[in-house]
């Protein structure tokens, strides 16, 4: 019975946490990394704009990635956590589930007209294949998780669709940022190991 259950609740997995973790460890490492930047420029020239542009650089980082959770799905919705606090959802309140390459992004009821938006990580090597054939129209299974969801006995079940990839403009926006990011990182970087003297 054990066994049963504890194969019940793997199953209900959403995401790949493998990946989460890594998205708030590498957020985490590089806060540490700015910080640590902003304190050997204490005192200099650089400081208040080293600083500056240092958390904007964060806030930037954080609105990329402030979307991303992991959690689990059962009859009652979906469990979920973004950074320590566990939140549920129920199925009532999820309007649609996307899938995009691999990540499945959840839409849910927020205050008045506006949605909110989750998103999970799957693991590429599982999904990514999957995702471009039903894209170019080949009869293919999406991914477990959503056959696991349409199973579950939901009285109001979200729609479920794959969706296409971020068009080009957003590829570009992402792209420029993370140029200019790690032009940024590493200036400071440089300047770090060479400190002005005082």
């Amino acid at each position: 019975m054990a066994d049963g259950q504890s194969k019940r609740r793997s199953a209900d997995q959403i995401d790949f946490p493998p990946f989460w973790a890594v998205v708030r460890g590498a957020q985490i490492l590089l806060i540490v990394i700015y910080a640590k930047f902003a304190y050997l420029s204490l005192g200099t020239n650089y400081f208040v704009s080293g600083l500056i542009s240092s958390i904007g650089l964060l806030l930037m980082l954080a609105a990329f990635v402030h979307g991303v959770v992991t959690g689990t799905a059962d009859s009652s919705g979906i469990h979920y956590r973004r950074y320590f606090r566990q939140r549920t959802v129920s199925w009532a309140d999820v309007l649609e589930i996307q899938w995009v390459r691999s990540r499945l992004k959840v839409f849910i009821k927020g205050r008045g007209k506006r949605k909110k938006k989750i998103v999970f990580l799957l693991n590429p090597l599982k999904v990514e294949g999957a995702y471009w054939a039903h894209r170019l129209g080949r009869e293919v299974s999406p991914p477990d998780i959503l056959e696991r969801i349409q199973a579950l006995p939901i009285e109001t079940p979200p729609t479920i669709a794959s969706a296409p990839p971020y068009a080009g403009w957003y590829f570009r926006l992402v792209l420029g940022v993370g140029i200019l990011f790690f032009l940024v990182f590493l200036w400071k970087l440089l300047s770090a190991a060479n400190p002005v003297a005082h």
